[in-house]
């Protein structure tokens, strides 16, 4: 039942995947007269590389939002912290239990006999004040007190620790670092032996952090306040409100919610006015400055852009950073290259035998998917793939499959048994992913299915068509000329700003 069940979910995956092929059949005629080709060779195919490293930040912004438990931020020099002290004063005498005792009696918590000369005690009237949210400006400089800014550094957002210290007995210096009523509650503790417990509470967001954030975005009226409609509400508007992860500084939000989450705390909840490109793909927004109101629900440090990170998150078989990249932009300029194939061909005349196929095999879709998602298949086409129809779907589908057999044929291309075998060995591998992500099962227990689907239930010519693509595309890759455009930014990730709008060199 399990194996049935999870083929049924991956042929369905099968389908609705634009980058494998709707299952038609070997197209074993002249392709090339009923499709026009595109000219592929000597094409100058352009690569921004703003786009890449949108593409590397919107992978670390992934790697962190899906963590488990994801790094909490720890406190650094050189950062604005605020933290909670709980002060305690210890008093020395001469047993455990606060009173009078022989020396040879006094155990410790293990019950070993200890021979003190004396014990370090606190009794539970002993004088105790906790100091709320001391902000320190610039930890580590000496703002506050140098010994025990020593103690708060690398220490991690809502950990407490509890240790024995010696207040200075001067602490006037604090005096214009705390609001009076937080230097009349440390002052009397000058000089004396304490514990003292302290919390690393909050530090505001800043440009590099990745923060889960909830946002509600509302319109603005003429007087750059909050619209409010007919009924006296706060008018929002549509698609503005959300709980995200945002990279802050890495351009995969707005510029201007980027900047204005800027300085938040966690569980602060502020607004701030921000406006939306003039190019934003929204008409209704283009251009606009709207109010957001946000809350900042956790900040976590983004992982540190380098080889070990693309090792651990992406793949160990990368050797340098360099390497990763360059593979990244080879390839968008092979999916921009391909993408001009299909959608620059002329189709002249769909083959009706196959296009009647798809049709019968679309309708048998639709019950699975009223089954399994609870929508009919037609709605699935609009409001997840963008087509306007099933036919539509069935026509830019076809589009695909002509333009890549139409060009196997123009340029000579045929899969040897050797590509096919090839071709079968990645897709088992493909299946066994897919099955080792859907149920709990072993890696040899999915190899196993993965092998029995595609050796079973993929006919011949799908694993053919397979093969194709992998031999067109790989003959693609060397028709077109590569051109790189050079970066208007130094992202976040590798150490620069955006908000700056610095150029790499």
């Amino acid at each position: 039942m399990k194996k049935r069940i999870i083929c049924l979910l991956l042929a369905i995956f099968m389908v609705l995947t634009l980058s494998s092929c709707i299952v038609g059949q070997k197209y074993d005629y002249d392709m090339t007269k009923y499709i026009q080709l595109p000219t592929i060779s000597g094409t100058e195919i352009k690569i921004e590389l703003d786009q890449i490293q949108a593409t590397i930040d919107s992978s670390i912004l992934d790697i962190i939002a899906g963590a488990t438990n994801p790094d909490k931020i720890t406190a650094l020099e050189g950062d604005d912290v605020k933290m909670v002290i709980t002060i305690k004063e210890l008093y020395w005498v001469d047993g455990p239990n606060g009173q009078k005792a022989d020396q040879d009696e006094v155990k410790d918590e293990n019950g070993n006999i200890i021979k003190p000369k004396n014990i370090l005690y606190t009794t539970d009237d002993a004088t105790t004040t906790a100091v709320e949210s001391i902000l320190i400006k610039e930890l580590g400089k000496g703002n506050f007190n140098s010994e025990i800014e020593k103690k708060f550094l690398k220490k991690k957002l809502g950990q407490e620790h509890t240790e024995m210290f010696v207040l200075p007995a001067d602490l006037s210096s604090l005096k214009n670092v705390l609001s009076t009523e937080q230097y009349e509650k440390i002052a009397p503790f000058a000089g004396k032996d304490c514990y003292i417990t302290y919390k690393f509470v909050s530090r505001p967001v800043r440009e590099g952090d990745i923060i889960n954030v909830t946002y509600t975005g509302y319109y603005t009226d003429d007087a750059g306040n909050i619209k409010l409609d007919k009924d006296g509400k706060e008018e929002t508007f549509s698609g503005g409100s959300g709980t995200s992860y945002v990279y802050v500084g890495a351009h995969l939000f707005i510029e201007d919610f980027e900047k204005g989450v800027i300085g938040f705390e966690v569980g602060e909840e502020g607004q701030f006015k921000a406006t939306f490109p003039d190019d934003y793909h929204s008409e209704d927004l283009k251009g606009k400055t709207v109010i957001f109101k946000a809350t900042v629900k956790s900040i976590h440090p983004a992982t540190k852009y380098d080889l070990d990170f693309i090792k651990k998150n992406i793949n160990d078989k990368y050797t340098s950073v360099e390497e990763y990249e360059n593979e990244l932009i080879d390839l968008a300029a092979f999916q921009q290259a391909t993408n001009l194939l299909v959608t620059n061909s002329t189709v002249l005349k769909y083959p009706n035998k196959e296009f009647k196929l798809i049709e019968r095999q679309l309708e048998q879709m639709d019950n699975q998917f009223a089954l399994q998602y609870g929508i009919d298949f037609d709605t699935y086409i609009k409001s997840y793939l963008g087509f306007d129809s099933r036919e539509a779907y069935i026509k830019y589908t076809m589009q695909m499959e002509m333009a890549y057999y139409a060009y196997a044929q123009a340029n000579g291309l045929e899969p040897t048994e050797g590509n096919i075998a090839t071709a079968r060995a990645a897709l088992i591998e493909e299946y066994k992913t897919q099955y080792m992500e859907s149920a709990s099962i072993t890696e040899a227990e999915a190899l196993e299915l993965a092998t029995s689907f595609v050796d079973d239930e993929l006919e011949e010519y799908e694993i053919y068509q397979e093969a194709l693509y992998t031999i067109v595309g790989d003959h693609i890759k060397t028709q077109y000329k590569l051109t790189k455009v050079d970066p208007t930014y130094t992202s976040v990730s590798k150490g620069g700003s955006l908000f700056d709008k610095e150029t790499a060199e």
